[in-house]
C-alpha cells in the first residue's frame, strides 16, 4: 500500500500517469521556431537544436513506450497540426530574417520575396495533398492493406493523380 500511495503530494513511481501531450508539444514548436529564426541570423543555434532534438527523441521514445500509460495516445491526430505550426513558424522565420535585413539595408533583401512565394505555393500544396488524406486514415491503417494489394498485382496509378 505504500508504494502506491501519494507521497508529500508526490505521486508514486510505479503510477507515473499520462505524458501532458499538450504542454511538450508547445515547447516543442517553440524549439522550432527558435531553430527557424535563428538558424539563419546565428548558425550555430542549427547545430545546438540538433543536439537537443536527439536527446529529446531519445528521452520522449523511452518515456512514451516504457513509462507512459499510453491511454491517451491521439493516434497521430496531432500530427496535421504539427506541420501546420512548422509551415507557420517557417513563415515567421522569413519574415523575421526579411525585417533583419532591410533594417541593416542590406541588398540581398529583396531576394528573400521569391523565398517567401515558394514558401506560400509549398503551404498551398501541402494543404491540398496531405491534409485532405491524413484527414481521413492514419498511414498506419494504410500499410497493411496496400502491401496486400501490391502483393495481388494491383496497380495504383490512378492515384498518382
Amino acid at each position: 500500500e505504500e508504494k502506491t500511495s501519494d507521497y508529500m503530494g508526490f505521486m508514486p513511481l510505479c503510477n507515473p500517469g499520462g505524458l501532458w501531450f499538450a504542454w511538450y508539444f508547445s515547447d516543442v514548436i517553440l524549439m522550432f521556431v527558435i531553430l527557424f529564426v535563428y538558424s539563419v541570423l546565428s548558425p550555430i543555434s542549427s547545430v545546438l537544436m540538433l543536439c537537443v532534438f536527439f536527446l529529446l527523441e531519445t528521452v520522449y521514445r523511452n518515456q512514451l513506450i516504457f513509462v507512459y500509460d499510453p491511454s491517451n495516445d491521439a493516434g497521430g491526430k496531432y500530427w496535421t497540426h504539427f506541420v501546420w505550426y512548422v509551415v507557420v513558424s517557417m513563415f515567421i522565420a522569413q519574415l523575421t530574417v526579411l525585417a533583419v535585413l532591410s533594417l541593416n539595408e542590406s541588398t540581398v533583401a529583396p531576394l528573400m520575396i521569391p523565398l517567401i512565394i515558394i514558401s506560400i505555393l509549398f503551404w498551398r500544396y501541402v494543404s491540398a495533398q496531405h491534409f485532405r488524406v491524413a484527414s481521413y486514415l492514419p498511414v498506419v491503417e494504410c500499410h497493411d492493406p496496400d502491401a496486400q494489394f501490391e502483393e495481388e498485382g494491383l496497380d495504383y496509378g490512378f492515384v498518382q493523380g
